[in-house]
């Protein structure tokens, strides 16, 4: 019996021992792991720019495995629409002797979306401010926003950029001034007192509304450039051999789209500058230069068609507000004594103003005997 005792002690005991070691074992290997991969992101952000190396935030490894495993797709289309842009990109900021490093801004900020539409008037794959837009000579009205394309954003955007550079002369500075708003970055470092710029010190503060900003910027700089490391595989980015074609007259955007076969997708990549989701307004667009052909055959029965479907609708137009007014009946009122126009009013469900309207009353006196028209609804 005591023998049976023992030798259960002695097998919990090993049990208790076992778990403990694969306990401290898993907690070593975990932080192996985590201290290889800082080791190696520091290693490829030195050779990708060392403007970029800041403190290393353990968030960015999970952001890393996130967007190569659980938004694969996603990303891979992001990196591929980025890359398409990319030439032109680095272009612009050559010509403005800006550092390379502020290219992947577009990317940390919307995720390449050219249709992004943020808080605090922001929009486009750059996140341009309207006002921000406006200044640097963008078109923003109710039809047209030039914000939704990415070379027409890009330039007004590195524009904006050379500007902060000229206020700034830091990197970090330039790139938190972009997203947050250079009245914001120079109101957190008041708080915090101080002019150095630490990204993850300002941002710990929780002064900013994009927490991931840090984050979301070194991470898309990586991936920029280590993509193939993590198993993404980018698709060819389709190319439109286009031309430019006039609009003489309003078009329905559903109607030309049907006539020349194209979806609200192909549309929208063509023409990313048009944000009436109804009608095209006066001026040029872009279509395949396949359905130019097309165009030119049925262009005036694009013109032809909107006129009708105007003229039926205005008729309709017309037709609800005759109906609407027979339904209106006029009654006459006698008033009796102890009426007051306020009493009537109130009675017949109308204003004071409306009985004086209807009747050309200079004032509210009234007499008994008087008659008074109103007019009620049934």
């Amino acid at each position: 019996m005591h023998k049976k005792v023992f030798y259960r002690f002695i097998f919990q005991h090993n049990l208790i021992v076992g778990f403990l070691l694969f306990c401290i074992t898993f907690t070593t290997i975990s932080a192996q792991i985590s201290s290889d991969f800082e080791l190696l992101f520091r290693l490829r952000m030195q050779t990708i720019d060392p403007l970029l190396l800041v403190d290393y935030n353990p968030r960015i490894r999970d952001n890393i495995n996130y967007l190569t495993n659980k938004k694969t797709q996603q990303t891979e289309d992001e990196i591929a629409d980025f890359i398409f842009y990319q030439p032109y990109i680095q272009n612009e900021l050559i010509s403005k002797n800006l550092p390379l490093s502020l290219q992947y801004l577009p990317l940390a900020l919307t995720g390449m979306q050219k249709r992004y539409e943020g808080d605090f008037h922001r929009a486009g794959a750059w996140s341009l401010p309207v006002f921000v837009a406006i200044r640097y000579g963008l078109i923003v009205t109710n039809d047209i926003d030039e914000r939704m394309d990415v070379l027409k954003a890009g330039k007004a955007a590195i524009d904006y950029l050379q500007d902060l550079f000229l206020l700034y002369n830091d990197l970090w500075d330039v790139l938190i001034a972009y997203a947050e708003g250079a009245s914001g970055l120079n109101a957190a470092k008041i708080r915090l007192n101080t002019d150095n710029t630490n990204p993850n010190e300002l941002y710990a503060s929780n002064f900013f509304t994009n927490n991931d900003f840090v984050v979301n910027y070194l991470s898309y700089s990586y991936l920029i450039n280590y993509y193939d490391k993590h198993g993404l595989i980018l698709k060819t980015r389709p190319q439109y051999k286009t031309q430019i074609v006039s609009i003489k007259n309003p078009v329905y955007i559903q109607h030309l789209k049907e006539k020349l076969q194209l979806t609200s997708d192909e549309f929208t990549d063509l023409n990313p500058v048009i944000v009436n989701k109804t009608c095209i307004p006066l001026g040029d667009i872009c279509i395949p230069i396949e359905k130019v052909e097309t165009f030119v055959c049925m262009e005036d029965s694009l013109y032809y068609f909107y006129e009708q479907e105007q003229y039926r609708l205005d008729s309709l137009a017309k037709e609800a507000e005759k109906k609407a007014e027979s339904e209106v009946k006029a009654i006459t009122y006698v008033v009796k004594n102890g009426d007051y126009l306020g009493k009537i009013a109130k009675k017949h469900h109308v204003s004071v103003s409306e009985i004086m309207k209807w009747n050309r009353l200079k004032n509210d006196k009234i007499n008994i005997g008087q008659r008074l028209i109103i007019y009620k609804k049934h």
